[in-house]
Protein backbone atom coordinates (compact mmCIF):
# COMPACT_ATOMS: atom_id res chain seq x y z
CA UNK A 1 0.00 0.00 0.00
CA UNK A 2 0.58 3.94 -0.62
CA UNK A 3 0.19 6.43 2.07
CA UNK A 4 -0.19 9.98 0.90
CA UNK A 5 -0.88 12.96 3.63
CA UNK A 6 -0.08 16.42 4.71
CA UNK A 7 1.88 17.12 8.34
CA UNK A 8 -0.41 19.80 9.00
CA UNK A 9 -3.12 17.40 10.78
CA UNK A 10 -4.66 16.59 7.82
CA UNK A 11 -6.23 13.49 6.98
CA UNK A 12 -3.80 11.04 5.68
CA UNK A 13 -5.05 8.48 2.75
CA UNK A 14 -3.24 5.30 2.43
CA UNK A 15 -4.16 2.64 -0.25
CA UNK A 16 -5.23 -0.80 0.92
CA UNK A 17 -4.38 -2.98 -2.43
CA UNK A 18 -7.07 -5.45 -3.21
CA UNK A 19 -9.56 -6.77 -5.27
CA UNK A 20 -11.65 -4.27 -4.94
CA UNK A 21 -9.26 -1.67 -2.94
CA UNK A 22 -9.77 0.52 -0.75
CA UNK A 23 -8.56 3.82 0.36
CA UNK A 24 -7.91 4.44 4.45
CA UNK A 25 -8.99 7.21 5.86
CA UNK A 26 -6.59 8.05 8.95
CA UNK A 27 -6.74 11.50 11.22
CA UNK A 28 -3.68 13.36 10.55
CA UNK A 29 -3.83 14.57 14.54
CA UNK A 30 -4.61 11.11 16.64
CA UNK A 31 -3.62 8.83 14.15
CA UNK A 32 -6.99 7.13 14.34
CA UNK A 33 -8.64 5.48 11.38
CA UNK A 34 -11.69 7.03 10.37
CA UNK A 35 -13.08 5.16 7.64
CA UNK A 36 -12.88 3.94 4.07
CA UNK A 37 -13.14 5.10 0.61
CA UNK A 38 -14.83 2.00 -0.80
CA UNK A 39 -14.72 0.24 -4.44
CA UNK A 40 -11.14 1.80 -5.55
CA UNK A 41 -11.04 -0.61 -8.13
CA UNK A 42 -8.62 -3.70 -8.92
CA UNK A 43 -5.10 -2.90 -7.44
CA UNK A 44 -5.33 0.63 -6.46
CA UNK A 45 -1.57 1.82 -5.63
CA UNK A 46 -1.22 5.31 -5.88
CA UNK A 47 -2.95 8.36 -4.57
CA UNK A 48 -2.30 12.59 -5.11
CA UNK A 49 -4.52 14.93 -2.66
CA UNK A 50 -5.53 18.28 -3.55
CA UNK A 51 -7.11 19.08 -0.23
CA UNK A 52 -7.73 22.80 -1.43
CA UNK A 53 -10.35 21.41 -3.97
CA UNK A 54 -11.11 18.72 -1.64
CA UNK A 55 -9.91 15.50 -4.40
CA UNK A 56 -7.73 12.82 -4.21
CA UNK A 57 -6.73 10.74 -7.63
CA UNK A 58 -5.83 7.14 -7.24
CA UNK A 59 -4.20 5.10 -10.15
CA UNK A 60 -5.92 1.23 -10.39
CA UNK A 61 -3.49 -1.17 -11.94
CA UNK A 62 -6.18 -3.64 -12.82
CA UNK A 63 -8.33 -1.08 -15.24
CA UNK A 64 -5.83 1.38 -16.36
CA UNK A 65 -7.56 4.14 -14.98
CA UNK A 66 -7.55 7.24 -12.53
CA UNK A 67 -9.97 7.38 -10.04
CA UNK A 68 -11.39 10.37 -8.25
CA UNK A 69 -12.81 11.07 -4.86
CA UNK A 70 -14.29 14.19 -3.25
CA UNK A 71 -12.63 13.98 0.11
CA UNK A 72 -15.66 16.13 1.52
CA UNK A 73 -18.72 14.04 0.44
CA UNK A 74 -16.65 10.83 0.00
CA UNK A 75 -17.89 9.97 -2.99
CA UNK A 76 -16.56 8.56 -6.32
CA UNK A 77 -16.79 11.59 -8.24
CA UNK A 78 -14.89 11.01 -11.71
CA UNK A 79 -12.91 7.53 -13.30
CA UNK A 80 -10.73 8.14 -16.59
CA UNK A 81 -7.89 6.17 -18.97
CA UNK A 82 -4.46 6.15 -17.09
CA UNK A 83 -2.49 7.02 -20.24
CA UNK A 84 -0.62 3.74 -20.21
CA UNK A 85 -0.47 0.31 -18.87
CA UNK A 86 -0.48 -0.74 -14.99
CA UNK A 87 -0.60 3.03 -13.57
CA UNK A 88 1.43 2.58 -10.37
CA UNK A 89 1.94 6.07 -8.82
CA UNK A 90 0.78 9.82 -9.92
CA UNK A 91 1.73 13.04 -8.80
CA UNK A 92 0.13 16.36 -8.95
CA UNK A 93 0.81 19.91 -10.62
CA UNK A 94 -1.48 22.23 -8.54
CA UNK A 95 -0.63 25.24 -11.05
CA UNK A 96 -0.73 23.51 -14.59
CA UNK A 97 -3.93 21.65 -13.13
CA UNK A 98 -1.61 18.06 -14.54
CA UNK A 99 -1.36 14.99 -13.05
CA UNK A 100 1.58 12.56 -13.63
CA UNK A 101 1.04 8.63 -13.80
CA UNK A 102 3.92 6.61 -13.83
CA UNK A 103 2.72 3.48 -15.93
CA UNK A 104 4.97 0.35 -14.93
CA UNK A 105 4.27 -1.77 -17.85
CA UNK A 106 4.25 0.51 -20.70
CA UNK A 107 7.66 2.29 -19.41
CA UNK A 108 6.20 5.92 -20.01
CA UNK A 109 4.61 8.82 -18.21
CA UNK A 110 1.42 9.72 -19.12
CA UNK A 111 0.52 13.85 -18.28
CA UNK A 112 -3.35 14.53 -18.06
CA UNK A 113 -5.32 17.29 -17.94
CA UNK A 114 -6.52 16.59 -13.97
CA UNK A 115 -10.11 18.68 -14.36
CA UNK A 116 -11.22 16.65 -17.38
CA UNK A 117 -9.15 13.46 -17.61
CA UNK A 118 -7.68 14.22 -20.95
CA UNK A 119 -4.58 12.61 -22.27
CA UNK A 120 -1.96 15.70 -22.82
CA UNK A 121 0.93 13.88 -23.32
CA UNK A 122 3.00 10.19 -23.06
CA UNK A 123 6.79 10.48 -22.31
CA UNK A 124 9.02 7.31 -22.96
CA UNK A 125 11.29 6.74 -19.71
CA UNK A 126 13.22 3.78 -18.71
CA UNK A 127 12.23 0.16 -17.69
CA UNK A 128 9.12 0.03 -15.04
CA UNK A 129 8.65 3.00 -13.48
CA UNK A 130 7.60 2.75 -10.38
CA UNK A 131 7.88 6.05 -8.28
CA UNK A 132 7.17 9.71 -9.30
CA UNK A 133 7.03 12.89 -7.96
CA UNK A 134 6.91 16.54 -9.20
CA UNK A 135 9.15 19.93 -8.71
CA UNK A 136 7.17 22.65 -9.00
CA UNK A 137 9.62 25.07 -8.34
CA UNK A 138 11.69 23.98 -11.45
CA UNK A 139 8.92 22.36 -13.39
CA UNK A 140 10.46 18.34 -13.76
CA UNK A 141 9.24 15.28 -13.11
CA UNK A 142 11.05 12.29 -11.76
CA UNK A 143 10.69 8.93 -12.14
CA UNK A 144 12.34 6.04 -10.27
CA UNK A 145 12.82 3.56 -12.93
CA UNK A 146 13.24 0.00 -11.52
CA UNK A 147 14.02 -2.02 -14.29
CA UNK A 148 16.32 0.30 -16.25
CA UNK A 149 17.81 1.20 -12.53
CA UNK A 150 17.79 4.69 -13.62
CA UNK A 151 15.95 8.32 -12.72
CA UNK A 152 14.23 9.67 -15.21
CA UNK A 153 14.20 13.46 -15.60
CA UNK A 154 11.59 15.11 -17.43
CA UNK A 155 11.31 19.05 -18.31
CA UNK A 156 7.72 19.83 -17.39
CA UNK A 157 7.60 22.40 -20.20
CA UNK A 158 8.99 20.54 -23.33
CA UNK A 159 8.47 17.31 -21.79
CA UNK A 160 12.44 15.79 -22.96
CA UNK A 161 14.11 13.51 -20.58
CA UNK A 162 17.24 12.75 -19.30
CA UNK A 163 17.83 9.70 -17.16
CA UNK A 164 21.08 9.49 -14.50
CA UNK A 165 21.56 5.66 -13.48
CA UNK A 166 21.19 4.28 -10.40
CA UNK A 167 23.26 1.51 -8.34
CA UNK A 168 20.31 -0.87 -7.94
CA UNK A 169 16.60 -1.28 -8.87
CA UNK A 170 15.07 2.64 -8.35
CA UNK A 171 12.07 2.48 -6.44
CA UNK A 172 10.50 5.33 -4.94
CA UNK A 173 11.68 9.13 -5.40
CA UNK A 174 10.82 12.24 -3.52
CA UNK A 175 11.82 15.95 -3.95
CA UNK A 176 13.45 18.68 -1.76
CA UNK A 177 11.63 21.59 -3.37
CA UNK A 178 13.72 24.31 -1.31
CA UNK A 179 17.17 22.74 -2.50
CA UNK A 180 15.96 20.73 -5.48
CA UNK A 181 17.56 17.79 -4.16
CA UNK A 182 16.37 14.54 -4.88
CA UNK A 183 16.25 11.33 -3.31
CA UNK A 184 15.82 7.92 -4.91
CA UNK A 185 15.47 4.33 -2.80
CA UNK A 186 16.88 1.89 -4.74
CA UNK A 187 15.87 -2.23 -4.05
CA UNK A 188 19.27 -4.63 -3.96
CA UNK A 189 19.86 -6.56 -7.28
CA UNK A 190 19.81 -9.87 -6.92
CA UNK A 191 19.28 -11.16 -3.49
Amino acid sequence: SNGHGLSNGEPVYISDVGDPSTVWVIDGKTNQYLYSLENAGKTATGLAVYPEKNLLYVTVMGSNEILVYNTKTREKTASFPAGGESPMNISLDKKGNRLFVSNYASGEVSILDAAKGTLIQKVAVDKNPIGIAYDAHRDQIYTANRQGKSLSIIDGKSYQVNHVPTEGLANTVAVNEKTGQVYVTNKQVGT
